[in-house]
């Protein structure tokens, strides 16, 4: 399983096992995880398109502004997956044994890691498949960009301490994981 919710972790496998894992998951800031969700969607859409397989799924996106697909975004019920608020996935920070953030990503990896397998050195200069968006493209969105993310993921600032101020530095580390026995 790639992705999965506790709930859904539970649902193959059994209690124990589920007791006896390490979890953990990394978050990052509802900004960049917008910019990160819409070329995503721009990415996808595009190759489609060239493989001649433009599904609705992603056809719908392709050529729309940012602004325009954090509208389309907004305007439905269900959110496409690009854009679930990150607290989708867990039922409370509390479902995991460490929190890490993606602007700490080695640091915060290193730490999990000692947990993991506190005997295995831990390999360095992790190269990240899906970089964040930069503070320059941040301070560069319309105040309507930027309240329809603020509104949209509401939660992630409130339950994982992110500001809503794009000027405003990263937060601190989320506490080391807890050595396990």
């Amino acid at each position: 399983m790639k992705h999965g919710t506790p709930k859904e972790l539970l649902e193959i496998w059994d209690r124990t096992k589920y007791d006896q894992a390490f979890r953990f998951v990394f978050v990052r800031n509802p900004f960049s995880r917008a910019f990160s969700g819409y070329r995503f969607l721009q990415e996808k859409a595009t190759k489609a398109r060239q493989e001649g397989n433009l599904s609705p799924k992603f056809g719908e996106y392709l050529n729309l502004s940012f602004e325009e697909v954090l509208e389309t975004i907004e305007a439905r019920k269900k959110r496409h997956y690009a854009f679930q608020e990150q607290v989708h996935w867990f039922d409370s920070p509390d479902s995991f044994h460490f929190l890490g953030r993606t602007e700490y990503m080695d640091e915060d990896l290193a730490r999990a890691w000692a947990v993991i397998a506190p005997d295995v050195p831990f390999p360095v200069n992790i190269d990240a498949l899906n970089v964040s968006a930069s503070r320059d493209e941040w301070r560069n969105m319309s105040t309507q960009s930027r309240d329809l993310i603020v509104k949209h993921y509401a939660k992630d600032f409130e339950q994982l301490g992110y500001s809503t101020d794009l000027d405003a530095p990263n937060p601190a580390p989320f506490p080391s994981p807890e050595p396990r026995a």
